[in-house]
């Protein structure tokens, strides 16, 4: 009888450690699934950045060159007035000059 109960034990701490070996080994396997999940996870993040910051770089781009599509048109405006300005007083200019320069020469 103490045999038998001797044996019992035996087998009862073998399968206990089956059982213990078993989930060890499942756990390893829940912890690598769990590494890999978080690494996709990363990896999709990354990607999902990366597109969100070049469609916010592509739409400041867009901005940006409506600005100076803007500041351009409205730079040549005022250098087209300034040109007109300067044209209209032209005549007077040149009057002016003329007649500095006969009073120079009677002098």
């Amino acid at each position: 009888m103490a045999l038998e109960v001797m044996k019992t034990v035996q087998q009862v701490e073998a399968q206990a450690e089956e059982m213990y070996k078993k989930a060890l080994e499942e756990s390893r396997e829940i912890g690598r699934k769990a590494d890999k999940e978080i690494d996709e996870e990363i990896a999709r993040m990354q990607q999902e950045a990366v597109r969100d910051a070049e469609q916010k770089l592509a739409a400041a781009e867009q901005e940006a060159k409506e600005e100076i599509e803007r500041l351009t048109a409205s730079n040549e405006d005022m250098c087209g007035q300034m040109k007109e300005k300067a044209a209209a007083n032209l005549g007077q200019a040149t009057a002016l000059i003329t007649e500095r320069i006969v009073k120079s020469l009677d002098h």
